[in-house]
């Protein structure tokens, strides 16, 4: 082969290979735009379920304790229709900071759709996982005195497991009807629901300022 030949060669070849590298950025950034929320930047629903399957079998061999908390914002359609779906937009935003403050380093925050979102908290006992869903309420209630005519608060329905607990759809499903009861204590409320459904807690904070 001549010189010029395997110059040749040699060029096409370098093309190629950065061509392959653009190509493998643009699918991690599409896996990561699969798996990210777009407008809080948390993780998706997608993501959350995910994750809380490995925790779930990783716990069933390490014995690690599992909470998880979904967490609906009170108040949030009222805030649109008074104020606007941009303040909307804002109080996410400012909620899915909250989410990333107030919990542990290495805890899982997620945002599952509207105004829902969701916490996977690793080796958290019952009490603590309390007192992080307290820190939320209290949190998202000072967010909503910016928004005084639209009494905005937080229901946050919890539920921790240990390694012999129900799989993740039967998780999310215990702490969904732990977020209902929280909505019919009027809101503003953690209720914690345990695995064997045998104990449950209800906290409530103070009315939000109107």
């Amino acid at each position: 082969m001549t010189p010029g030949l395997v110059a040749t060669a040699r060029s096409r070849r370098e093309e190629v290979r950065v061509l392959e590298g653009r190509v493998n950025e643009l699918l991690q950034i599409e896996r990561s735009f699969a798996r990210t929320d777009p407008l809080t930047s948390l993780c998706n629903r997608r993501a959350f379920i995910d994750a809380l399957q490995k925790a779930e079998a990783r716990g069933r061999r390490t014995g690690e304790r599992l909470a998880i908390a979904r967490i609906d914002v009170d108040g949030f359609k009222n805030l649109n229709d008074t104020y606007s779906r941009n303040e909307g937009d804002q109080l996410l935003r400012a909620i899915s900071t909250s989410l990333s403050l107030t919990t542990r380093m290495g805890d899982l925050a997620a945002r599952l759709e509207n105004d829902e979102f969701a916490l996977l908290l690793y080796s958290c006992a019952p009490d603590n996982a309390l007192k992080i869903g307290r820190r939320l309420v209290d949190e998202v209630a000072e967010l909503g005195r910016a928004y005084p005519n639209a009494r905005v608060s937080a229901s946050i329905g919890m539920a921790c497991f240990t390694a012999s607990g129900p799989d993740p759809d039967e998780m999310m499903r215990l702490a969904g009807g732990a977020l209902r009861r929280a909505r019919q204590e009027g809101g503003n409320t953690v209720v914690m629901e345990t695995a064997d459904r045998a104990a449950r807690e209800v906290t409530a904070a103070e009315p939000p300022a109107v």
